[in-house]
């Protein structure tokens, strides 16, 4: 017989190092390996992650307590979100406080800027019968759409259905009989509105019709700009710029009263609040002007002076150009649109007013984190001053965001201006860009942008609402 072969010899471990053993075996099994785990995102930034599932975000937003719901409001007033995951955040929101919820909603009114959130807005309301939904509502429609009529606007079919008559009734009732505690922006944006829907003509009407409120300073001003023959505001903007107006002492002056009714029947326009600084300081011997008189008078005093239109000498790059020469423009302008480039050449020919704009100018070329601006303001002598103002933000060197401060000065001064001065060579740039245009729209401002040709040489553009540019020639340092 063969003799066996000798296994492998098992040798146990203690007891002690058994024990520790299975220690670590139950630890990987209980636990994981007792290593530590990633940190799970909490309900509110698992609710509001664009990378995660619509249904894992439906989840997190029930999952969120009624402390941190609230927090939920920026899916309502950013579009990238899908709008099941929008919806699901307002239904949250409404469940717990529907008040809170208008309220946040009318405060950020211009935020909600997309059609998807305006419709469930005015549905909820519209089906709850949501009073507490009106001041959004209101400063909703206010805003103007291309896209859709003032007829088809959901917002209004809201109103009509929460207050049970046409939505008229309660803008109007918000412009001329509001309540003690109404808010200017609320009733700003009702008149808004029904300058859209019923019209200027229509409105004057019932303005002049209304008795002095002294204790209402906006019936006041309204009464002021029809009494002044002077164009009523068209929106929130022109209304702070009106009620700026009507405070100012020195606007009480019979000057401007005898400019504004010559001039009412002018076929483009009678004075916008924005040709008020102008038209009081403009030379009083030229009242009865009209605007081919004007033209012939602006067009000699343009003429001898050197121009540069935007987009000369481009080369390879690509600038949209725009008409720019005073002949360009003679249909569209207005007396007071005359009255202004009057006031801004005579500015331009002030030594001290292109001082300080060539000072300004050399801070812009030296600084590129911004564009510079300011308003060319009028100071107690009747003369025009350039005021610089400090950037709201800074963003980068192609664009200037004109702070509160800077546009409450347009009110009242001439244009607000701004330099193209990222090199000494710039005629390529010389006007007014896209955006710029944009700016005089929205402020209904007077505004004027001059850029370097060379180091001694800046070039002036006026523009003004509607696309009007205007060719105001160079100065020399």
């Amino acid at each position: 017989m063969a003799a066996p072969v000798a296994g492998p010899v098992v040798r146990w471990p203690s007891p002690g190092v058994g024990i520790r053993l299975l220690a670590v075996l139950l630890c990987l099994l209980l636990v994981g390996g007792c290593a530590t785990t990633p940190r799970q995102a909490n309900p509110l930034e698992r609710a509001t992650d664009p990378t995660l599932s619509t249904s894992a975000r439906l989840n997190a937003i029930a999952g969120l307590s009624d402390g941190q719901a609230f927090e939920l409001f920026v899916l309502v007033t950013h579009a990238r979100h899908p709008i099941a995951v929008r919806r699901a955040a307002v239904g949250r929101m409404l469940a717990i406080d529907p008040d809170r919820f208008w309220r946040s909603a009318a405060q950020r009114a211009a935020l909600i800027d997309d059609w998807p959130m305006i419709r469930l807005l005015s549905e909820r309301a519209e089906t709850r019968r949501e009073e507490a939904a009106l001041t959004w509502l209101t400063r909703s429609w206010s805003a103007p759409s291309v896209t859709i009529d003032d007829e088809q606007r959901p917002e209004r079919r809201a109103i009509r259905a929460v207050t049970g008559e046409p939505a008229e009734q309660l803008l109007r009732r918000s412009v001329f009989e509001p309540e003690a505690d109404a808010a200017i922006l609320v009733r700003a944006a009702a008149w808004t509105v029904l300058m859209r829907v019923r019209g200027a003509d229509q409105l004057r009407l019932e303005v002049s019709g209304r008795p002095p409120q002294p204790d209402d300073p906006l019936i006041d001003a309204l009464r002021w700009c029809v009494d002044s023959s002077v164009k009523l505001p068209a929106d929130r903007e022109e209304i702070g710029r009106l009620l700026t107006v009507v405070s100012q002492q020195s606007f009480e002056d019979q000057r401007l009263h005898r400019w504004a009714i010559t001039h009412r029947d002018d076929p483009a326009g009678p004075l916008a609040l924005r040709h008020i600084p102008a038209a009081m300081i403009a030379p009083a011997d030229r009242r009865g002007w009209g605007r081919a008189d004007w033209h012939d008078d602006i067009g000699r005093r343009l003429e001898g002076r050197s121009h540069a239109s935007r987009g000369t000498g481009a080369g390879d790059e690509i600038v949209n150009t725009s008409p720019d020469r005073l002949t360009d423009h003679a249909d569209h302008l207005s007396v007071g649109d005359y009255i202004v480039l009057d006031a801004l050449i005579r500015a331009l020919d002030d030594r001290r007013v292109v001082a300080a704009l060539f000072r300004q100018a050399d801070t812009d070329l030296a600084d590129n984190t911004t564009e510079h601006g300011g308003v060319l303001v009028i100071d107690a002598g009747n003369q025009a001053t350039a005021q610089s103002f400090e950037p709201l933000l800074r963003q980068h060197d192609r664009i200037y965001f004109a702070s509160d401060a800077c546009v409450r000065a347009m009110h009242t001064g001439l244009a607000h201006y701004h330099f193209h001065a990222q090199r000494h060579d710039n005629a390529v740039w010389a006007g007014p860009g896209k955006g710029d245009l944009g700016f005089a729209n929205r402020l209904h401002a007077n505004c004027v942008v001059f850029t370097f040709i060379d180091r001694n040489t800046l070039n002036a553009d006026a523009y003004f609402p509607g696309g009007v540019i205007v060719d105001l020639g160079c100065i020399t340092r």
